[in-house]
């Protein structure tokens, strides 16, 4: 009877709020036992049957129940909030969300009903952590994996080399395949000691080369040198490598021993600075509605209309976009040989792509910027002035900004034209105090700009004025 009274309340006690630590543990199970041996020892001195033992041993129980007090350590954190849960669901494994856990020095707690739980909250952030530190420690541990070398320039070797990999020569090994290929490409040390290792178990013999790179490229005796080589997703460049013979003594392709150039006997090429412009309203008709102009699109136009001219000449040089008057122009300044400036300028203006050689004065010559029709499109205005241009056997002349933006150089025709445009002189120079009387003042010393003044090129004139020293006017006309 006592035993089954013990089990039901073994069945209805609840897990207390939070675990109490060892020393305060060790406490209460001693108060526990204290409890029971004095109210069994009541009992005796009583002589109480089965029946009556076990009522008062219920009856301490359900006492002690009531004054037991839930230990809380002064250190205690806070509890979990949504936050912590969202935490452990983005840094763990489980699909549980986190439950209120806390662990400190020897103490911790859970929560009413969590004692039940199969795997607690710390045993679960135990097993993330021993998760997370194993995986880390395995993806240090593994190899590096590096692009392979797919293609090699031929004129840089000895004889044509051809590309077999180590999976491939393993295949063949295993198939009895003929093995066809002359170097390899070996970037770890444990690719290398793979292929000794069949090397010498297979008894292989013949003329191979090893390309050594990456982490196998300082191997002792081995060829420092450079080739031109294409990587897996990579474009052709050249690249540091090492070389060595598979097997001693059979060598196979190599690098072409380097040529000496004395500079002295290199007869240099005179270069000229020239700047491309693309002008996206000159180029718009050119394209399907919503096109965007590229360095690429721009080298493809000159390309197409330059097929004498190498692709590598025009490239390289830097390129920046320019926003006027929502006019987008794309501009580069590459260096080419005086002879090719001359081809591209004599073209310039073609497919909306101009191009001016820099540093060249043209003091002698003027450019005539010619007026649009009416309301002439931009593509109608460069169609009729790119035809004028070829015509005289001329580039096209860009300005950035207005709307007569195209021009030539002026031809006797053009300058009478020219001359007829000038509206208005611009005048400096004078005296503070001075107005509109007395800058047109008639006085025998100054005319009026209108009266004579040559109108093509600035004209310096000195007007006397009473009781002041000499003031001398700057005139020039203006467009």
């Amino acid at each position: 009877m006592l035993q089954q009274t013990l089990n039901q309340w073994m069945q209805t006690q609840r897990a207390p709020k939070r675990q109490k630590g060892p020393d305060d543990t060790m406490h209460q199970n001693a108060s526990l036992l204290s409890l029971l041996e004095s109210t069994l020892a009541d009992c005796r001195a009583r002589c109480d049957d089965d029946m009556e033992v076990a009522q008062a041993v219920q009856q301490a129980l359900n006492g002690h129940q009531k004054q037991q007090q839930t230990f809380y350590p002064s250190s205690a954190p806070p509890k979990s909030s949504k936050a912590d849960s969202a935490w452990w669901n983005q840094t763990g494994n489980y699909t549980e969300e986190r439950k209120p856990w806390s662990y400190a020095s020897n103490e911790w707690w859970w929560e009413e009903g969590e004692a039940e739980a199969d795997v607690s909250a710390h045993q679960q952030w135990q097993n993330d952590y021993v998760y997370h530190r194993d995986w880390y420690q395995q993806t240090a541990t593994q190899s590096k994996v590096y692009p392979s070398i797919t293609e090699l320039r031929i004129s840089e070797w000895t004889m044509k080399p051809v590309l077999i990999h180590l999976q491939t020569l393993k295949q063949n090994l295993t198939t009895g395949d003929t093995i066809v290929g002359n170097i390899m490409h070996i970037n770890t040390k444990a690719q290398l000691e793979e292929l000794q290792s069949l090397i010498d178990a297979h008894a292989l013999n013949g003329s191979m080369t090893l390309i050594l790179t990456d982490e196998a490229k300082d191997t002792p005796g081995a060829y420092h040198t450079r080739v031109t080589a294409k990587k897996k997703n990579q474009v052709s460049r050249q690249l540091d490598v090492s070389l060595m013979d598979a097997i001693t003594g059979s060598r196979g392709p190599w690098t072409l021993p380097p040529v000496e150039i004395i500079q002295t006997q290199v007869t240099a090429i005179k270069r000229v600075a020239v700047r491309l412009t693309a002008a996206s309203h000159f180029r718009a008709y050119l394209h399907s509605s919503g096109y965007k102009d590229t360095p690429n699109s721009v080298l493809a136009s000159v390309a197409s209309l330059h097929p004498d001219i190498k692709v590598s000449q025009i490239s390289g040089g830097k390129w920046w976009s320019e926003t006027i008057q929502s006019k987008v122009f794309l501009n580069t300044v590459i260096q080419l040989p005086v002879a090719t400036a001359d081809q591209l300028v004599a073209r310039s203006g073609e497919e909306g792509v101009f191009a001016c050689k820099l540093g060249v004065q043209h003091n002698d010559q003027k450019i005539f910027w010619f007026p649009r029709e009416g309301k002439e499109s931009d593509e109608a205005y460069h169609r009729r002035l790119f035809t004028i241009a070829q015509s005289r056997k001329e580039g096209l002349k860009l300005r950035k900004g207005g709307s007569n933006d195209l021009g030539l150089f002026a031809s006797p025709q053009d300058t009478a034209a020219f001359a007829s445009n000038f509206s208005h002189w611009c005048a400096t120079g004078f005296p503070h105090d001075w107005q509109q009387e007395e800058a047109l003042a008639n006085n025998g010393e100054m005319t009026s700009p209108c009266q004579g003044l040559q109108e093509h090129y600035a004209h310096k004139h000195a007007l006397m004025m009473p009781q002041r020293e000499s003031v001398v006017l700057a005139l020039q006309h203006r467009t």
